[in-house]
C-alpha cells in the first residue's frame, strides 16, 4: 500500500496540475480566437473586462503564454519524483547501475530542467508584458485604463483611481 502512495501522490498531483493548466491554455486559446473569455475563475478582477475584442484576444494570448510558462516550471519535476520513488520502493534499476550512465542521465536531466526554467521565466515575462498592454473597462463606472492602472482599482487599495 505504501508503494502505491509513493507512486500515486506525485503522479496524481502532476496530473491534476496538468489538467488545470490545459484548461487555462484552452480557455486562453478560445479567448484569442473569439475575443470572449470563458474562464471566469482565472480573471484577477471580475469588475474589469477587456475594453475591446482585440484587448480580449491580447489577454487570451497572455494567458496562453503564462500557462505554457507554468507548465514548463512544473513539468520537469516529475522526473525527480519518479526516480526518487523508484529508489524509495527498493526497485532495482539495472540499466542505471553503470555510474557513467547515471552521471550522463543526471547531467541531461539537469540541463533539461535548467532550459525549461529559463524558457519559463521568459514566458512569464512575456505574459506580463502582454497583460500590461490590455485596456480594461471598469464595470462600476465605465472608466478605461491600461493593465497597469487596473491594479489601482481594488477596493481598499491606497492607489488613486485612474483619471481619463
Amino acid at each position: 500500500m505504501l508503494e502505491i502512495v509513493r507512486w500515486g501522490v506525485p503522479l496524481v498531483l502532476f496530473a491534476l496540475f496538468a489538467f488545470v493548466d490545459l484548461v487555462v491554455l484552452a480557455g486562453g486559446a478560445y479567448q484569442v480566437f473569439t475575443g470572449r473569455s470563458v474562464l471566469l475563475f482565472v480573471g484577477f478582477h471580475p469588475r474589469a473586462v477587456p475594453a475591446a475584442a482585440a484587448d480580449a484576444a491580447l489577454e487570451g494570448a497572455a494567458r496562453v503564454v503564462q500557462a505554457v510558462g507554468l507548465f514548463l516550471i512544473v513539468a520537469p519535476t516529475i522526473v525527480p519524483f519518479v526516480s526518487a520513488t523508484v529508489l524509495l520502493t527498493g526497485s532495482q534499476m539495472r540499466p542505471l547501475d553503470n555510474p557513467p550512465l547515471v552521471t550522463a542521465v543526471a547531467d541531461a536531466a539537469y540541463g533539461l530542467d535548467l532550459a525549461c526554467l529559463l524558457i519559463a521565466v521568459v514566458c512569464i515575462g512575456v505574459s506580463l508584458a502582454l497583460g500590461m498592454r490590455v485596456r480594461y473597462i471598469d464595470q462600476r463606472d465605465g472608466r478605461i485604463a491600461s493593465g497597469l492602472d487596473r491594479f489601482r482599482w481594488f477596493p481598499g487599495s491606497s492607489g488613486p483611481p485612474p483619471s481619463e
